[in-house]
């Protein structure tokens, strides 16, 4: 069974995203019958995703593209692309990283095997070159 996609939601997290993001038009993700397993993220989640997609797409890196990697990463918090893409925003934005230690250190202790928060840890404490 394909996701439901982002146009039949109703919820209130949902529809305060898409009117942040109205001005953007958002990617669903690709599905087929070609491939061996579908994503099916739950309804609000994947609302989230195809925003991320478009804001991705075209190389959004203001305040609420960063707040966006947020929503992706608790939803997902393994999604490397999400991690990546907001060290982008961060470094564009030229934010203060250290709130960002923060963050990260409570994603850790929720999920301490996870490599990609450890490797975004990482370049956040290399960039402060602590």
């Amino acid at each position: 069974t394909p996701p439901v996609r982002a146009g039949r939601m109703a919820s209130a997290e949902t529809a305060a995203l898409q009117r942040e993001w109205a001005d953007v038009t958002p990617i669903p993700q690709e599905v087929s019958d070609q491939f061996c397993a579908q994503i099916n993220y739950e309804p609000d989640f994947a609302a989230t995703m195809d925003i991320f997609r478009a804001v991705i797409k075209s190389g959004e890196k203001t305040q609420r593209a960063l707040e966006l990697t947020e929503k992706v990463i608790e939803g997902n918090a393994a999604n490397y692309t999400a991690w990546f893409y907001r060290r982008e925003c961060l470094f564009a934005l030229n934010s203060d990283l250290r709130p960002e230690l923060e963050l990260v250190t409570d994603f850790a202790l929720n999920s301490p095997k996870n490599y990609q928060i450890w490797h975004h840890r990482r370049a956040i404490v290399d960039k402060l070159d602590d």
